[in-house]
């Protein structure tokens, strides 16, 4: 009983956090990377380049409930 309210709470959680950052494209482009090229030490890939800019805010939506959808 305690787990499944548990679960429920962790659940609303990250609704409420993935509402408020909306993912971006190049969140998507990261995770494939990462995805393609496979489990790798992260620390040596952090030291060989150098951090990426932010990307630039897009724009606000009106319906935080509502995602874009990403084509394929």
């Amino acid at each position: 009983m305690m787990r499944r309210q548990h679960q429920e709470e962790t659940h609303q959680r990250a609704l409420e956090y993935l509402a408020k950052r909306p993912i971006t494209m190049q969140h998507l482009n990261d995770w494939r990377r990462r995805f393609e090229n496979g489990p790798e030490d992260e620390d040596e890939d952090e030291a060989d380049h150098p951090p990426s800019p932010p990307p630039p805010p897009e724009p606000r939506q009106t319906a935080p409930n509502l995602r874009p959808v990403i084509p394929n």
